[in-house]
This record gives structure tokens, sequence and C-alpha cells, in this order.
């Protein structure tokens, strides 16, 4: 008799379909077809346990492991080192799981409707633990048979249209450098090559050859078990039911990976929110340090949010209690600002009336200093015309005394100081006589005038100054 049979392997980690390939009842199952009274008949079975695959990481990664920590700490990147080898072999698992995910199908929904039709239920019964047995018995011989791939764990079901097995499988190949490698394609050349002494580049015949030889195992193997002499043949039949599974099995892992993403984000919004209240609570600490939460059922004594009880229970509040009482610290120092800023506006308007005020007294006293100085221009024309008129004089009398013979009165004029000569023409010539005392008095107290006129101008510009950078402040 003929039957199908075919072995499918995904590169994807068994770790993701582990839990539904049991088809525990707990579990919500996109799979409808799945039968849990005869899931008591299914099979699972661990071959190699944990430590076994942790052993397999550590033979087959710990140089490179070892290596690249080695480099990381040479240039000093401390952080990008592994702790272990699991992790290091995490970390390579970006193209290719370090295992993967196998389906092997022992023939289709036809043939297990033909298999069963008009039985007993202890003949199904019995049928089905046959099947069970037969795929578990070709599991467990499956490292036996292989070099380079392992099979690590495996569950049977026979419960749903067509008997299957799922397995958690190792491949243990090399890459063209003598590096171990996770590459499917990889073991399965090296097992070609082991089995056969003959190298292999096409990795489609390198499948073709391995699932022949698997789809015979599982056919024999079940067909013992059976009592049944069944021959492979090579058919499309089994592939809807192989299909049906496959979207399943997508729908699953689709479902899988959004619950992680979902998870992902949820987890990073807690940190934020944490990091958030965090932030609030230094924050009231910071401007409310006697800053107490309200009595409630978890606080009957709450205690200052400057101390660590009271930080505690501030930490159990909720968010929007926290961001509202910062709120309203927030407003309350935002009025306070605000009433400041409303004096300071005063007060600068206050300088300004009075720098207006100096500004116009400078301004008038520039002006007045102005007519000083015209006033001293015109007692300096009028000083001129005075020496003039007191050295013409001077040669008058000088001449009048030459002229009546009086030489000596001559000479004696000639010498006379200025002084004495104004006090002689002082009815001739009027006030001119004062201007020339005051014209040194005049000029001394002009100097002081200017300096203190010059001093006020500096400070006139250091209250600018001070009145711009009050401003910039604001």
């Amino acid at each position: 008799m003929k039957i199908t049979a075919t072995l499918n392997i995904a590169n994807q980690s068994f770790s993701g379909v582990k839990k539904h390939v049991e088809h525990d009842k707990k579990i919500n199952h996109s799979n409808k077809s799945i039968d849990y009274e005869k899931t008591q008949f299914n099979q699972t079975k661990e071959i190699l346990n944990s430590d076994d695959l942790n052993q397999i990481k550590k033979e087959r990664y710990q140089d490179q492991f070892e290596k690249y920590n080695a480099s990381q700490k040479k240039s000093r990147h401390i952080s990008k080192m592994f702790k272990n080898v699991n992790e290091f072999v995490k970390s390579k698992e970006k193209t290719n799981s370090f295992d993967k995910t196998g389906v092997a199908t022992f023939g289709n929904k036809q043939n297990q409707d033909e298999l069963l039709d008009g039985k007993s239920p202890d003949e199904v019964k019995n049928i089905l633990i046959a099947e069970s047995k037969g795929m578990a018995e070709y599991a467990d011989h499956f490292n036996e048979r292989h070099q380079f791939i392992k099979v690590a764990r495996y569950t049977t079901n026979v419960d749903e249209s067509t008997p299957h097995i799922h397995m958690q499988m190792i491949p243990l190949g090399k890459t063209a450098k003598g590096k171990p490698s996770m590459s499917l394609n990889a073991a399965l050349k090296a097992e070609y090559q082991y089995q056969t002494g003959s190298s292999i580049t096409d990795t489609r015949k390198a499948l073709s050859w391995f699932r022949e030889q698997e789809d015979n195992a599982l056919v024999s193997s079940v067909s013992k078990k059976l009592g049944k002499d069944y021959s492979l043949t090579r058919t499309n039949e089994h592939v809807q039911d192989f299909d049906a599974y496959k979207k399943i099995k997508e729908r699953l892992d689709d479902k899988t990976e959004e619950n992680k993403r979902q998870a992902k984000i949820l987890k990073f919004h807690e940190t934020e929110m944490s990091k958030s209240k965090d932030r609030a609570i230094e924050f009231i600490a910071r401007h409310q340090p006697t800053h107490k939460v309200p009595i409630s059922a978890k606080v009957q004594e709450p205690h200052e949010v400057q101390t660590a009880q009271g930080f505690k229970e501030h930490k159990m509040t909720s968010a929007s209690y926290l961001f509202q009482s910062a709120m309203e610290i927030v407003q309350k120092y935002a009025k306070m600002t605000v009433e400041k800023i409303k004096k300071w506006e005063k007060s600068l308007q206050d300088r300004q009336k009075q720098l207006d005020k100096r500004e116009q007294e400078i301004s008038q006293r520039e002006k007045n200093l102005k007519q000083v100085e015209k006033s001293l221009n015109e007692r300096q024309t009028r000083l001129n015309e005075y020496e003039k008129g007191i050295d013409q004089y001077k040669e008058k009398l000088v001449g009048k005394a030459v002229e009546i013979g009086n030489f000596e009165q001559a000479k004696k004029t000639n010498n006379t100081s200025m002084s004495s000569l104004s006090k002689l023409a002082k009815d001739k010539l009027g006030p001119l006589t004062e201007i020339y005392n005051e014209q040194q008095r005049s000029r001394e107290s002009a100097e002081r005038y200017a300096n203190q006129l010059k001093k006020r101008e500096q400070e006139r510009e250091m209250e600018e100054y001070r009145r711009q950078q009050e401003r910039g402040g604001r």
C-alpha cells in the first residue's frame, strides 16, 4: 500500500510553538480541528535537556565567544562584551535561530479517514496509539541516523485530521571557513558528505536527499506499529493538510510576535511612567519638602516627602495625583513670580523717571556751561581791550612827560606795574579795571563746573548700563 509522508523544517525556534503543539485545553488554539478526546494519545519527550543544549553551545561557540570578548576588552568596549556563551549565541540569531522547527507528516486526511472508518472506539484508540508510538520511535532514533542534525524534543499529534510530529531540531554544520554555523543548509551539506562521502553544493538536492531518507524512515516506523505494509509515494495530497498547519502556525507566530511587541511597548511605558513619577516627587520635595500624601487605607500616618518613608508613600500614589500636586506648586510659584515681575517693572519705571529727570538736568547744565563759555569768551575779549587800553594810556603818560622835559617822570612811568597804572586809569577806563582781577577766578570756576558735569555724565552712563542689564535679566 502506498502512503505519503513529508518532513518540513522551518528556520524558526521551537520555543515559539512549544506550548501550542502540546494541545493544552487552557490555551486558546486557533486550530479548531483538534479532538481533545484523542489528545491523551499524543506523546512528548525531551531527548536533549537544557544542560545538553548549553553544552552544545559551549563546545561550538566558546572559542568565538572568548575571542569576541577579548577583542572588545582590548578596544575598551566593555559594554559590548557578553556575560556568557548563551548571550553570545543569542546575539547571532538575527538571520538563523539556534534551533529549528521540524514537522513530519504521515499520510493525509483521506488515509486517516480510511484507516479509522468503521472501527470501534477501542480499535480507534489502538490505531492512534500505534501511530503515536511509531512517530515517537522515528524521532527517538533520529539522532542515531544523523551526525550533523539532532532532535532535542518532540511532540506527536494524532488528535488532528492527519498524524504528524513536531520536532525541535539542532543543526550542527560549519561555514566554508570551518566556523560553527546555525544554518540548516550547512548542516544538510555536512550530513550528505558524512553519509555518502561526496561533497555537494546544491542545497536543494541535499534537502531532497535528506527528505527521501527521513520520509522513508517515518513510513517504516509507523507501518511496523500499525502492522501495515506501507511504502512511500510522492503525491501532493498531503499539501492541503500541511498548508493548513503552516497557516495556523503563521497566525500563532504572528500573534506571539505581536504579544511580545505589545509587552515590550507596555514595559517601555511603565518604565517611563516610573521615571516621570520619580521626577515629579523630586520636584515636590525640592519646592515643598513638607508635602504629604492624603490619608488612605494604605497610608494611615503620612510622612513628609523629604523623608525616605514619605518618598515611598508618594511613590505608591497615582501619577495623576503627583502631577496635579506638582502643577499646584508650579502655579503657586508662577503667581509669586508674576508679583515679583510687577514689582520689578514698577521699580524700573521709577528708575527710568529718575534717569529722565537727571538727563534733563544734565542737558540744562550743558546749556548753562555753553552760556558760561560764551560769557568767558566775551570777558576775554574785554580783557584784551582793557590791556590794550592800559598800554595806550601808559604810552600817553610817558609821551606827556617827555614833552615837558620831565624825563625822570617818563622813566618812572614806563617802569610802573600794570596794577598801578590800572589804579591811575580807573576813572577813565571805568569797570574794565575789575575784569582783569575777575578773569582768573572765572576760569577756575568754569573748570570746576566742567569737572562736575563730566562726573555726572559718567554716573548717567553707569546708570544706563545697569538698567540695560536688568532689562536683559527679565
